[in-house]
């Protein structure tokens, strides 16, 4: 009889932590689908799509309708020109921000070279937190763009934005 409670217990909390895993499954899927639908709006060259993907206020992230535009346009410029028309990575990390961000990696563009030489070009999202912004609207993006202080370098494991 106790060996029967046992695996009934066992069970039960096996069960009890596939529940509670699910939610974080689902927000990493609509996660993973909103970044490719950010990259397909600026693959597209779609401002309109991409600006559709935003938090609803601007300013609640510290941007207008003009600096959204430019900053998209850049990204744009560097994701053609780098990425020659393969997608790159997305890579959703599991740490967040100060601010209760989910924090995605694209890669546009990583090499060595000789110093002052562009080293790297990530596309940074941020998603949430979930009880201001719905993880099927970006909260946040930046573009970083890293140059060689030294001879073949290769740049830290995580930078985290500063959003």
């Amino acid at each position: 009889m106790k060996y029967s409670t046992w695996r009934l217990w066992v069970f039960a909390a096996l069960l009890f932590t596939a529940c509670t895993q699910q939610p974080a499954d689902a927000d990493r899927d609509q996660i993973a689908e909103t970044s490719g639908a950010v990259l397909t709006a600026i693959e597209k060259n779609d401002e309109k799509a991409f600006r559709q993907l935003m938090a609803a206020d601007l300013k609640d992230i510290g941007e207008d309708e003009k600096s959204l535009s430019r900053k998209f346009k850049l990204v744009r410029e560097y994701y053609t020109e780098y990425t020659h028309g393969k997608r790159p990575e997305i890579i959703i990390k599991d740490s967040l921000t100060i601010f209760g961000k989910r924090v995605v990696f694209v890669p546009i563009y990583n090499g060595r070279g000789l110093k002052g030489s562009l080293r790297e070009i990530r596309l940074m999202l941020g998603f949430g937190p979930v009880k201001y912004y719905p993880l099927n609207k970006i909260s946040a993006f930046e573009l970083h763009i890293f140059h060689h202080s030294h001879n073949n370098v290769p740049l830290p494991e995580e930078d985290f934005p500063s959003f």
